[in-house]
């Protein structure tokens, strides 16, 4: 009875002498090809020193000859496999020498990328031998092992990611924060002149303060992210995020609130039978494509809530101007979808939670930055376009235009904050009276 050679020493060749049934299925087997491939590169460079096998019986007089073979093993995807490494011994000095392919075979690193992009799925490292487990030939993947190659890793992404240039003509920035258990992180995610959506950077910081996200947004600058044509910048209703754009961008930036925010922020002061009612009619004021019929119905709306629900009314005034932005622009039909709510990155941190959620504990900053570093650049590779891209010449035509002299926007803010300002007082009076 023949022995079966065993998979460490067969090689690809001895396969392509098989029937053609044999070698299709082979075809199902990769990581059995893989191994009978490094087999034959070991084998190829040992007969360039000493010539065929046996070939010294018939006294080929090579300096070099075979001595053996040694345990060894390589990697495949995330995987060890064991090998038999070929032994050479020099005929002069009757030392052993070393194969340099064998060196080239061990340094591969197929299998870091492989390994963040397990881990970036949500697989805890205690599930991950589960998870590589296929046959008995696979050995030496443990917790420990899989940390230290994530780690080495993620740190050369992570130098990249905060490195990159910014330099492209981005025509919009979301900004939001994003908890992780216990702490938290404000992202910034651009928009291209093409529509593509870019995660720019992030910061951890306590909350979403005016401090910390001025930092974020003057390193943004520093990378090479352009503001001097305009800039429109899309955030929920944190005061912290407002007032460091002002500080940054000044009359460079154009500010949408989330009119999803606003109107949640509206309804939360109000019972469950007023809810419905004033949902339906909030949204129908922000599908008005004219800013004065818009702005008209909303002002309405704010007088009735003065007598329903005063926290109510004020919380709707408060910066309504810029839950209109996009109405003024004249741009809220093609744009009321993907530029007038942070929907967008909202999205992104409900992917990043799927990527992170399974971490109960950080053990500190430097892990955040790995993990967050990580799941944002796969999830950037995940993103669409915005919603009407090809329209976004409308916009850099609008932002040009309003950014080009210093009375353009915030002038035009201080209007309408006055206008709505003698309005109230209007109301007032009228309520005295």
């Amino acid at each position: 009875m023949n022995k079966v050679k065993p998979i460490q020493q067969k090689q690809l060749i001895e396969i392509m002498q098989e029937p053609q049934s044999a070698q299709i299925a082979m075809l199902q087997h990769a990581t059995q090809l893989a191994l009978m491939l490094v087999n034959q590169i070991l084998e190829e460079q040992v007969q360039c020193y000493t010539g065929e096998r046996y070939s010294h019986l018939q006294g080929s007089g090579k300096p070099v000859v075979r001595h053996g073979f040694n345990p060894g093993s390589v990697r495949i995807q995330e995987k060890k496999y064991p090998v038999r490494i070929p032994r050479l011994r020099s005929r002069e000095t009757q030392k052993t020498l070393p194969l340099p392919v064998w060196e080239d075979i061990k340094s591969g690193s197929g299998a870091d990328q492989l390994l963040l992009e397990r881990l970036l799925l949500g697989i805890s490292t205690r599930d991950y031998e589960k998870v590589v487990q296929e046959t008995g030939e696979g050995f030496g993947v443990s917790k420990s092992n899989m940390s230290k190659q994530f780690i080495s890793q993620a740190v050369e992404v992570c130098k990249e990611f905060k490195s990159r240039s910014l330099n492209q003509r981005y025509v919009a920035v979301f900004i939001d924060g994003k908890h992780l258990m216990g702490h938290q992180v404000v992202i910034a995610m651009g928009v291209t002149e093409a529509g593509e959506k870019q995660i720019l950077d992030f910061i951890q910081t306590s909350t979403e303060n005016a401090r910390a996200v001025r930092q974020l947004l003057v390193g943004l600058n520093h990378r090479g992210l352009g503001y001097q044509e305009g800039l429109l910048f899309i955030i929920d209703g944190a005061k912290g995020l407002r007032t460091a754009i002002d500080a940054v961008y000044g009359h460079k930036a154009i500010v949408q609130r989330c009119i999803w925010h606003k109107q949640e922020n509206v309804l939360s002061y109000l019972n469950e039978e007023q809810r419905a009612e004033f949902k339906s009619r909030l949204q129908n004021c922000y599908r008005e494509t004219s800013y004065r019929k818009a702005k008209a119905a909303l002002q309405e709306i704010i007088e009735q809530l003065n007598e329903l629900n005063p926290g109510a009314s004020r919380s709707l005034q408060e910066s309504l101007e810029e839950t209109l932005t996009l109405h003024k622009l004249g741009l809220v039909r093609p744009f009321r979808q993907s530029l007038s709510t942070t929907n967008c990155i909202e999205n992104v941190n409900r992917m990043v939670q799927q990527r992170t959620g399974k971490i109960k504990h950080w053990v500190n900053g430097r892990q955040i930055e790995r993990w967050m570093t990580l799941g944002l650049l796969d999830i950037e590779n995940r993103l669409n376009k915005i919603h009407n891209y090809k329209h976004l010449n409308l916009l850099i035509t609008k932002l040009k235009e309003i950014t080009k002299t210093k009375r353009s926007y915030q002038l035009l803010l201080i209007e309408d904050k006055a206008a709505a300002l003698s309005s109230t007082n209007k109301m007032s009076t009228k309520k005295r009276a």
